[in-house]
């Protein structure tokens, strides 16, 4: 079903720890793979590195509570994010790396993995599944994406090191809020919960290995679980309307692409939004002097 969505709507597709197999059925059909790997290294993992349009690798796992914790990646023997930039991109053959910090609070790992070299950096905020897996740890990145694109541009990187590429996630549920996140200087923009809704996910919140428990299994009397293609379906019938909405808000914006999109396209209606976004406040026209140094 994701394959199929994402071949339909040109949308790269990211998935943890995916099978070798996947990869090279999504290369075939033209889906730009993106695979995010955890610290734990093994011939599969290996091999869908190799494999991998784009990878991705975590810094963070979770804890017993329900939170995140600082993970020990085994991958690296001497605990430097640059060696392991290097890994990768070497496994990978040249592919695109990108390391995920974990949560938007944490900018000291933020400035860490904007000096390893990696490609770009990646942030996660307070998302809707993160809740309903009882972890609090995070905060709503949209309002966090001005601050951590200075953030970045101010760490002083080894020569040689061009900056990262910024990618957020969490939270995010429409074309506005990636739009707005792009125009405060985020680069991409993930969306994870809102697509699993779209393929049937209730947030049940009760996760286990291979197929959904309550979907699988809990409304099998209910008419059991939607085919692939109905799944399919209703995965590609919302990335469509996110394409709309996308270009619905650029067309009020005055925009003909969201690449065109600044913090000068918003306005802020209070003065805490302005002095937290950048953004010109209403009634005031002007970005608050704070961010004109």
């Amino acid at each position: 079903a994701l394959l199929q969505a994402a071949v339909r709507t040109g949308c790269a597709l990211r998935l943890t720890d995916p099978s070798p197999d996947l990869l090279e059925l999504g290369g075939e059909l033209g889906v730009d793979m993106w695979a995010v790997v955890g610290p734990h290294r093994g011939p599969q993992v290996l091999e869908a590195v190799r494999s991998a349009a784009v990878v991705e690798f975590q810094l963070t796992s979770m804890g017993p509570d329900g939170g995140l914790t600082r993970a020990v990646d085994p991958w690296n023997a001497d605990d430097s994010l640059t060696t392991s930039v290097e890994l990768m991109r070497s496994i990978s053959e040249g592919s695109p790396v990108v390391v995920n910090t974990g949560p938007v609070a944490d900018r000291s790992m933020l400035r860490q993995a904007a000096r390893s070299g990696a490609d770009a950096v990646m942030v996660q905020g307070l998302s809707r599944s993160s809740r309903m897996h009882g972890r609090r740890v995070g905060t709503d990145p949209l309002g966090a994406v001005a601050s951590m694109v200075r953030t970045v541009a101010r760490t002083k990187r080894p020569e040689g090191v061009p900056s990262p590429k910024l990618v957020v996630s969490g939270g995010f549920k429409d074309a506005l809020e990636a739009v707005k996140a792009i125009a405060l200087g985020a680069d991409v923009v993930v969306f994870g919960t809102a697509p699993r809704i779209a393929l049937g996910c209730t947030l049940c919140g009760e996760c286990g290995e291979g197929d959904c428990p309550k979907v699988g299994h809990g409304l099998k009397a209910e008419g059991g679980r939607p085919d692939w293609k109905t799944e399919a379906e209703g995965l590609t019938a919302f990335l469509g309307r996110l394409t709309t909405q996308t270009r619905s808000v650029l067309a009020q914006m005055g925009l003909a692409s969201v690449t065109e999109a600044s913090p000068a396209n918003l306005e802020a209606y209070t003065y805490d939004a302005a002095a937290v976004t950048g953004a010109p406040l209403a009634g005031y026209g002007e970005t608050l002097p704070m961010w004109l140094h």
